[in-house]
């Protein structure tokens, strides 16, 4: 249940509509052009299966049969260099058709300022199918925009959303999303379903990364360490999330619906929060999870920084910082954390010997 519709964002669509059938677009892993890196806007890397579909735009794939479904991947074949892709320029799709992303086989995908890939269905960061066991995939956001849409033809895909890592057929596969600047988002927040943020299913192994404060993270669901409500073991994974707090702390996960993290073993989840730079001075309830939805977190992480993760359990995030962890921060429902009272004190010393430093090197 929501307590709030995420905030709007207007993204204006050009369609291409042809005859053709279903069709994939993928990243021509081609050994002639290693090591394999460029610009998602660069028309000549990309393939499709299907050779009677018209030339790609210049600044997409942006094609949508008529008929049928699209996907688009981007991925390492064995034995090849891995590609890296960097999305520099506005990449938006139609939600007249289903537009499933796949990022695998140890492809890494760079959102940069100025990037925009909007319209996705969904979108899947590193699986385990297509003989890619082994692997990292990873989305390294550092500016620009990543938002998904439930399309209008939603018989062809499920509900648009964020897996981080699916084992699929094979199980030993790793993604990660690190994002460290720019927006992550779902368009339609009023549609049932839409908007998950999953990390780890069917027995894959993901990583969510959230850096600082720049980067704004807003979704409808939060799922870690497997789907939520399912209990065969085909669905479990590892799921971690991950906060790397800077000098003026870090940014919330913001989730409109509910907050499920997986207790089903031999699924595993972790909490795993990293002081980088001394605070500015004493903070109390840091929300890590801002969960507005109106039922409480279901579930509890398997550790927090490697030790215990029930509630009120403490753990040293760097620099002699001691904090308590909590499923009912915030308004009662978020998680997040307290330091230690024991701490304060340390992190008030440790901003005025910050800024004694500072005034000494201007000396």
């Amino acid at each position: 249940m929501k307590k709030g519709l995420a905030f709007l964002i207007t993204v204006i669509v050009i369609t291409i509509i042809t005859n053709s059938a279903f069709a994939v677009y993928y990243w021509d892993p081609d050994s002639s052009r290693a090591p394999l890196i460029g610009s998602w806007s660069n028309a000549s890397n990309w393939v499709a299966t299907n050779s009677t579909m018209p030339p790609l735009p210049g600044n997409a794939p942006q094609v949508q049969p008529a008929d049928g479904d699209q996907e688009i991947q981007v991925y390492g074949a064995a034995g090849l260099p891995k590609p890296i892709v960097n999305v520099d320029s506005d990449v938006t799709f139609s939600v007249w058709y289903s537009n499933r992303v796949r990022f695998f086989g140890g492809a890494t995908v760079n959102i940069i300022p100025g990037g925009t890939l909007a319209g996705i269905g969904w979108l899947r960061v590193g699986e385990g199918s297509q003989a890619n066991e082994g692997t990292t995939s990873a989305v390294i956001q550092t500016g620009g925009l990543m938002a998904f849409e439930n399309g209008i033809r939603d018989e062809y895909k499920d509900p648009a959303g964020l897996t981080i890592s699916d084992g699929g057929s094979g199980s030993d596969c790793e993604g990660l999303y690190h994002i460290s600047g720019g927006t992550m988002t779902y368009l339609h927040p009023e549609a049932t379903a839409g908007g998950h943020l999953r990390i780890g299913d069917r027995g894959g192994v993901g990583t969510m990364r959230v850096t600082g404060t720049a980067p704004v993270v807003h979704m409808g669901a939060l799922e870690i360490g497997g789907r939520a409500g399912k209990t065969d073991l085909s669905r479990v994974a590892d799921g971690t999330l991950m906060f790397d707090i800077k000098a003026d702390g870090v940014s919330p996960i913001i989730i409109d619906d509910y907050v499920n993290v997986h207790t089903y073993e031999p699924s595993t989840t972790h909490l795993v929060v990293n002081l980088t730079e001394c605070l500015n001075g004493p903070s109390d309830n840091i929300i890590l999870v801002d969960n507005r939805g109106t039922d409480p977190v279901v579930g509890y992480f398997d550790t927090f920084n490697g030790g215990y993760a029930y509630e009120g359990a403490y753990a040293d995030i760097g620099n002699g910082v001691i904090v308590q962890l909590s499923y009912h921060a915030g308004d009662g429902n978020d998680i997040g954390f307290v330091p230690e009272p024991g701490t304060l004190a340390l992190l008030s010393l440790g901003a005025l010997i910050m800024r004694k430093k500072i005034e000494l090197d201007l000396e």
